[in-house]
């Protein structure tokens, strides 16, 4: 029988968490970090170890935080929920989260957070369903009315819902016509 790669448990534990794609955190009763595993890129590892949890959290997924916090300690039982985390550019991360109790001679020293990157995942589930609601559109100058009530044209709707930047271009049938006058809307394709 070979030899075990790692014949420290220790070691072992070290390996196998800087390995993993999720974040593996530690926090303590008041969500004061007390171990990751790895940071974002853009993060240091000495400037979250210590800090508050929420300081890394972007503040509508407090409440979602502090709810499964608190559940830790009054009933031991995992929760499961979803964080929005704001990179140093701003840019929000999504996470899906699972806690856990991290027990200790019969009672909860701390909470293990195991938290898995879903930004794309939720980039995809927004472009979907931005795909299956009906758009009211004018039709003269095709320009797209929002939940907001407000009408903005068709580019700057879907930058705004989807993130997407709109090029122009000319289908082949425009193209075909090209010599001919435009729509009376102005638009090419």
């Amino acid at each position: 029988m070979a030899d075990p790669p790692f014949r420290d448990e220790l070691v072992a534990l070290r390996a196998i968490l800087a390995t993993i794609p999720d974040f593996v955190v530690s926090v303590d009763r008041g969500g004061r970090i007390l171990f990751i595993n790895r940071v974002q890129e853009d993060r240091d590892m000495a400037a979250v170890v210590g800090k508050d949890a929420r300081d890394f959290i972007h503040p509508d997924s407090h409440d979602a935080f502090e709810a499964a916090l608190e559940s830790i300690w009054s009933t031991g039982d995992a929760e499961a929920f979803e964080l929005a985390v704001p990179n140093l550019e701003g840019v929000v991360e999504w996470y899906r989260n699972r806690m856990f109790p991290l027990r200790q001679e019969g009672r909860t020293v701390a909470a293990v957070l195991i938290a898995t990157d879903v930004t794309e995942l939720k980039a995809a589930e927004r472009d979907r369903d931005l795909m299956r609601r009906l758009l009211p559109i004018c039709a003269w100058c095709d320009k797209i009315r929002g939940e907001d009530g407000e009408w903005q044209s068709i580019e700057v709707y879907l930058k705004r819902e989807s993130g997407a930047d709109v090029t122009h271009g000319m289908c082949p049938d425009c193209a075909e016509g090209s010599s001919e006058e435009l729509p009376a809307n102005g638009s090419v394709a």
